[in-house]
């Protein structure tokens, strides 16, 4: 399961089991709602202007959804992996830019959100399992 707050009292969780992203309010401890996020998903994170990035096991596909509503905005194809799927099992974000941390393929892809084009393919030969993304330190 994974884990974002989408603002300052909503919460959503990652439901893999229900194939779903759960909104829940954590001032007033309810289920906001939720929304259907395809099939197998296995990783989460959340981009600015609240959008949600979701990744999809089964088909090798990282779909974008507006968290206030659950829209589906976008569909980021991966490229084909070797053994027919892709295994993303983190995703990390730095405005438009998503890297997606596949382990069967052993590389990371970074794709644009907005466009869902691939932008840059880089190669991890022990096979990427977890990313983290943080601002650059300042410039001496």
């Amino acid at each position: 399961m994974a884990l974002a707050f989408l603002n300052d009292r909503t919460l959503l969780a990652l439901d893999s089991g229900a194939e779903a992203v759960v909104r829940i309010d954590t001032r007033e401890d309810t289920i906001e709602g939720s929304f259907l996020v395809g099939p197998e998903p296995v990783a989460m994170a959340l981009a600015t202007n609240g959008r949600v990035l979701v990744s999809n096991s089964s088909d090798s596909k990282l779909r974008v959804f507006n968290g206030a509503t659950g829209q589906a905005l976008n569909t980021i194809n991966l490229p084909v992996c070797r053994w027919g799927r892709c295994s993303v099992m983190s995703l990390a974000t730095d405005g438009d830019t998503v890297y997606a941390a596949d382990s069967n393929q052993q590389e990371v892809f970074a794709a644009s959100i907005s466009s869902g084009e691939i932008k840059s393919t880089y190669p991890v030969p022990a096979g990427p399992r977890w990313l983290a993304v943080a601002p650059a330190p300042p410039a001496n």
